[in-house]
């Protein structure tokens, strides 16, 4: 009977532990913000390089000059911030996983900013998944899924969803491919007001559906040639402009 029953034991544990492998919550318990606080998670060890667990986080989340980890999960109602050469990186696990920005809940909303020197590195990227997404980029964003396995970066997935992207002065998206709302149900947009975006292929606009606004100057593709095949969108950074600007009144001076 006893030997029964430790058996019966030992199978739920190994239940138990194999239930609770690969999972973390957000539950702020520690400092409320860290990331590498490990008793904001609900979990006895933070996610490394080794052990990228399946992710939910919600709150105010902030990762301060060190790199943290994971490899797939889901933002709800999160501001996260990627500050002072911080980094973050998900990767797919070869079962199509990817990360969500936004919320799987209808209705709420998700604020990343990678800030500058800092990193984003990620397999696949919802702006807007059931909710409102946005993502400043003032660093590196990463998106780099492999061909054939979908769209890489995604805008407004389902109905109601929204995916909002900023590009600032020293921000760049380095992207596979993009997925507008030809084949989805949300709506998105892009706002460069400096920095760059470099897509695989010879790109003329935007993803369907998405409108890109270019502020400070005309928006620039330049196609890299077909022994890199990638495009890399430029808008004028404001120094430029301006001294564009100082230009020509020099030259209008000078007609006179």
């Amino acid at each position: 009977m006893c030997k029964k029953l430790f058996c019966l034991m030992s199978l739920v544990l190994v239940l138990c532990l194999a239930g609770s492998a690969g999972a973390a919550t957000w539950i702020g318990f520690g400092d409320g913000s860290s990331w590498n606080d490990v008793d904001n998670w609900d979990t006895t060890a933070l996610p490394d390089s080794v052990n990228r667990v399946n992710t939910v986080i919600s709150g105010t989340v902030v990762i301060n000059g060190y790199a943290a980890y994971a490899y797939k999960g889901q933002g709800e109602d999160v501001t996260l911030d990627i500050i002072n050469g911080g980094s973050l990186t998900i990767v797919d696990t070869g079962a199509g996983t990817a990360y969500y920005s936004g919320d799987f809940t209808a209705g709420g909303g998700s604020y990343w900013t990678v800030g500058a020197s800092s990193l984003l590195s990620i397999d696949q990227f919802f702006l807007g998944y059931n909710g409102q997404s946005t993502l400043d980029v003032y660093g590196t964003v990463s998106v780099n899924r492999p061909v054939g396995s979908g769209a890489a970066l995604v805008f407004g997935a389902k109905t109601g969803a929204n995916g909002q992207l900023n590009i600032y002065a020293g921000g760049t998206l380095d992207t596979t491919q993009w997925d507008g709302t030809d084949s989805r149900d949300g709506t998105g947009a892009v706002d460069m007001y400096g920095g760059s975006i470099i897509i695989d292929g010879e790109i003329t606009s935007g993803p369907v559906g998405i409108p890109i606004t270019f502020h400070g100057g005309p928006g620039v593709f330049t196609y890299l040639g077909t022994a890199v095949d990638r495009t890399v969108i430029t808008v004028p950074e404001p120094t430029t402009v301006a001294l564009l600007g100082l230009g020509g009144l020099a030259l209008l001076r000078k007609r006179r």
